[in-house]
């Protein structure tokens, strides 16, 4: 059996090369995905794109991205998504059959996709902007909390836009 005496470096460089390390790998420090949509960094510790740090907003950010695609996007999962943007845009329902269908089709979605996220509320209103010349648009907000973080509640905001 062989006993290596020395390594080649002096115990301080060795300290150092260990709080190196222990900084790198803070918790806080490591990224965890891409922040969508796509935003240049200019923070030195990230990559060309911003990133998400947290698990929340790693969760939160990947959800609303789920909310945003239009069922058929995803190429092999043709039921990945929702068509939130299309059920607002139906002119043969009221808002309110409108809502309804909104809140089943993101709850069955979220059931199989996120089934770690609990859905608590849903809101939406009807903005109409005729002074600046805008189409009328929904405001939706989508509150949840994420298992393992129930004692926060998180939120979502959508903007769907109406056809004119």
């Amino acid at each position: 059996m062989t006993i290596f005496k020395n390594t080649g470096k002096s115990i301080q460089e060795i300290e150092k090369i260990n709080k190196n390390i222990e900084q790198s790998e803070s918790l806080e420090d490591l990224p965890l995905g891409i922040r969508m949509p796509l935003e240049k960094s200019f923070s030195p510790n990230e990559s060309l794109f911003k990133m998400n740090k947290s698990i929340r907003s790693q969760i939160s950010n990947n959800f609303k991205t789920f909310l945003l695609t239009k069922k058929g996007e995803l190429l092999c999962k043709p039921d990945f998504g929702t068509s939130i943007s299309s059920i607002y845009n139906r002119t043969d329902l009221t808002v309110d059959q409108i809502e309804s269908i909104v809140m089943e089709e993101v709850s069955i979605s979220t059931r199989k996709y996120f089934p770690f996220i609990q859905l608590l509320d849903f809101e939406s209103k009807n903005i109409t902007n005729n002074e600046e010349g805008n189409a009328d648009f929904f405001k939706v907000v989508i509150r949840y909390s994420i298992e393992g973080f129930e004692n926060e509640t998180n939120s979502i905001e959508l903007t769907i836009r109406r056809s004119a």
